[in-house]
């Protein structure tokens, strides 16, 4: 899924490299910091934070194609902002410059971006 999802982002911005792709999932690959979605009995899609910095931070969401625009991406969104709560951290995610319609989604849910890098926002709740 994150392959159908990103590849296209990915390959704009930086090339497409597998061995690297698998190296950086392998690397931050931790089952207690993923969520994931469903529809029924298929996969819809999953989130996946970290902590960086002292703030919960959304280091990916990805959401099948056949399920965006379906409320999928907001009960994962509100997923995670819940466990930014519950653990009483700042959460924060970056999203990608050439993908407005994200940034987009996220400002509809509160997020601001409060810093702008060469490829991306970092976006951080307005509490």
């Amino acid at each position: 899924m994150f392959c159908l999802v990103m590849r296209g982002y990915i390959t704009e911005i930086w090339g497409w490299n597998d061995d690297w792709q698998v190296s950086d999932f392998a690397k931050h690959f931790c089952p207690e910091r993923i969520t994931v979605a469903y529809k029924g009995n298929q996969l819809a899609g999953y989130s996946h934070a970290e902590i960086q910095n002292g703030e919960l931070f959304l280091r990916m969401m990805v959401v099948d194609p056949a399920h965006q625009r379906k409320g999928v991406g907001a009960k994962l969104l509100a997923s995670f902002i819940s466990s930014g709560k519950e653990q009483a951290r700042n959460v924060s995610l970056e999203v990608f410059k050439i993908n407005p319609e994200a940034k987009i989604f996220y400002e509809k849910h509160g997020f601001i971006a409060e810093e702008e890098k060469p490829n991306s926002f970092v976006m951080r709740l307005n509490a």
